[in-house]
């Protein structure tokens, strides 16, 4: 046996655990690294088709949004907690940090498993909190309005 054996017994499978753990397929046990940040500070009134989380919904959608996410994908390593979710489709208001941004509002995939694509699940950062309101939350209510009968 060679010294590179006995350092790197086979570099094809090791190669292979690490891409496992890369994109998600590995989950070794060991605790959460992604911690919850507390609520927001700024109050915000959540407008349809935007509603805060009860607790139970919140436990769902962050265990939800970690399972999707894989090690690349830019909320991997982020503290992060959900505090909203719209009625009719499958976004989420993620607060998040330490980061430049205070929020991300995230699309999930709910495919019950981890993405391949860091891009997957998809999502839009905002600055603040009243960015957030003023660039989205407002502009979907007044949609949502628009579309709602009577």
């Amino acid at each position: 046996m060679k010294l590179r054996d006995s350092v790197w017994p086979n570099t094809a499978s090791a190669n292979a655990e690490i891409a496992s753990v890369l994109c998600g397929h590995h989950r070794p046990a060991v605790p959460e690294i992604v911690r919850p940040i507390g609520m927001t500070t700024v109050p915000i009134e959540f407008k349809p088709p935007w509603i805060g989380v009860t607790p139970t919904e919140q436990q769902q959608l962050e265990a939800e949004l970690a399972q999707e996410v894989c090690l690349l994908h830019p909320l991997a390593a982020l503290d992060r907690e959900v505090i909203a979710r719209r009625i009719d489709t499958d976004d989420i208001l993620v607060a998040i940090s330490p980061h430049l941004c205070e929020c991300a509002q995230v699309h999930l995939t709910w495919s019950g498993k981890t993405e391949m694509n860091p891009e997957v699940p998809s999502m839009e950062l905002q600055a603040t909190f009243q960015d957030w309101v003023q660039e989205r939350m407002l502009p979907d209510h007044t949609t949502y309005i628009d579309k709602t009968p009577g």
